[in-house]
């Protein structure tokens, strides 16, 4: 490891895992477990091995069991930036797939720091599109579909950035910063071939032969390994040319503001290219509720920048998973699971949802007893078809105050 990267900022705190908010985690442990198979069955055991030492000792943490079983009862839960990462010479990365959260489908999420005077080198996904959010620093990205234009254009803080399927393109730091990305994938494993992995294979005859040249005219290159994050020295942002279709500052964007604060949605009006994926900025204040609700299109995968949020997932057949997601964790919620996020601290709650959907739709409970008669939605409750009646009907109310 270099001393540069040794010296590299963990922009996550440190976090108390026994503060009050693990009582939540404790109290809400699911009524049956998300995960399958062999892991589902690794995680009963730690379910009875929890219940039985909570009879004999009330104190003790449902994670402190299941960890001894080698398997987290969380299976939509994982501290990304708690990870060991991935050191390269010009940074480091941590990425979640479905090697991490085994439910996962249709999205992943890399967290990259390129150090100053390093770049992100040229390469392509062949089986996924990304999307890029810029949590700090400054860059410039640089894009190649077709033609004979590549679109490079300068990130910052807020900055969005798309890049379709197949799409060259590059993230250099210009700044004296690190540089962090949260980039979001439109698959649970996505790959990547970059070009210190390619040229070396290609004959130089060959190379020579694409650009004209006397078979010795291309220059030797050694063969790579795959080095994804490299030094290119003290760089200064290049001349610029952006078409406007790939990137957009989340600023820029006008937010939607509810009683609990404030969502802003990238959607392809603001993005143009953008197809298969996008991402909302919530704010939400302390004590705010995003009401229980679900998306009929997309899965959902958030990434907690600051806060504690209270989440707790509801999927078919009674699972239920709840959980108390920090700073730097992720949580993923399928396509159609009920869902709803709690912030549970004295800092505002800000999280970035990427969804598996350009334009997701959402069903929130607010909508849903507006939409049909109560006493259709009452039957389900027993003979008394008037419980309802006191509720208000208030619409979409989305993202809620704490109430006293």
């Amino acid at each position: 490891m270099t001393q540069e990267i040794q010296q590299l900022p963990d922009l996550v705190p440190n976090l108390n895992q026994d503060d009050h908010h693990s009582k939540h985690e404790n109290e809400c442990f699911p009524r049956r477990s998300l995960l399958q198979g062999a892991a589902g069955a690794a995680v009963g055991t730690a379910l009875l091995a929890t219940r039985a030492v909570a009879m004999s000792n009330a104190s003790t943490k449902v994670a402190d069991v299941a960890a001894a079983a080698h398997v987290s009862p969380l299976s939509f839960k994982y501290s990304l930036e708690q990870a060991a990462p991935q050191v390269y010479a010009g940074g480091m990365s941590r990425q979640a797939t479905s090697a991490n959260i085994a439910q996962l489908s249709g999205l992943s999420v890399l967290s990259l720091r390129v150090s100053p005077g390093a770049m992100r080198e040229i390469h392509w996904h062949p089986n996924a599109a990304e999307l890029t959010y810029c949590l700090s620093g400054q860059g410039e990205v640089g894009i190649f579909v077709s033609g004979n234009t590549a679109d490079i254009f300068a990130i910052q803080q807020g900055s969005v950035s798309f890049v379709p399927i197949g799409a060259a393109h590059y993230i250099s730091n210009t700044g004296s910063e690190v540089l962090h990305m949260i980039s979001a994938f439109t698959n649970e494993n996505p790959d990547h071939i970059d070009l210190s992995d390619t040229l070396g294979y290609i004959p130089r005859r060959l190379l020579a032969q694409t650009f004209e040249l006397p078979k010795q005219g291309f220059p030797p290159l050694p063969q790579q390994p795959d080095r994804v994050l490299v030094h290119v020295g003290s760089v200064s942002p290049g001349s610029t040319f952006s078409s406007g279709k790939y990137t957009v500052n989340i600023n820029t964007i006008p937010p939607t503001t509810y009683d609990g604060g404030t969502i802003t949605a990238v959607s392809p009006q603001f993005l143009p290219a953008l197809d298969g994926i996008t991402v909302f900025y919530l704010q939400g204040k302390p004590g705010a509720l995003r009401e229980p609700h679900w998306h009929p299109n997309s899965a959902e995968l958030g990434y907690i920048v600051q806060g504690n949020a209270a989440i707790e997932i509801i999927g078919p057949n009674e699972q239920c998973e709840s959980f108390v997601a920090r700073p730097g964790d992720i949580a993923f919620i399928p396509k159609n699971f009920l869902h709803h996020s709690d912030s549970v601290s004295q800092d505002p709650m800000t999280i970035l949802s990427f969804f598996s959907a350009s334009t997701p739709a959402h069903i929130d409970f607010s909508q849903l007893m507006s939409a049909f008669p109560r006493p259709l939605i009452a039957a389900s409750f027993g003979p008394n078809l008037n419980i309802f009646d006191q509720l208000p009907r208030l619409g979409d109310t989305v993202l809620t105050a704490q109430r006293p």
